[in-house]
């Protein structure tokens, strides 16, 4: 896998995940995340720096939630009360991310 295989991986779960729960920036779910991550992947060719870019998209996406309430999912029945903390999706794409950026560096 190349940083445009990387691409291609989060822009196809982009698409299903947006088909599927009907989610959109602002939402306050993983697509928050996910969308600025595959936005950052996109053109980067080399697998490392892609990996880096789409990590600190997908925290930015994800700290970015703390700042509206839930419209979509589980946590949508919560309203204003979800202000102030981040969406459980977001955070586990961050993760994920963070540990493949890390595993791909520690290779060489």
């Amino acid at each position: 896998m190349d940083g445009n295989g990387l691409h291609e991986f989060l822009k196809t779960g982009l698409e299903g995940v947006k088909t599927r729960g009907k989610a959109e920036i602002g939402d306050k779910t993983v697509v928050d995340a996910l969308e600025p991550a595959a936005a950052a992947a996109k053109g980067v060719s080399d697998l490392k720096k892609s990996l880096k870019d789409a990590a600190e998209a997908a925290r930015e996406g994800m700290e970015n939630t703390k700042l509206f309430p839930a419209k979509v999912g589980k946590m949508k029945s919560l309203g204003d009360r979800t202000i102030g903390h981040a969406d459980p999706g977001a955070i586990t794409l961050t993760i994920i991310l963070d540990a493949m950026r890390d595993f791909v560096a520690e290779l060489g």
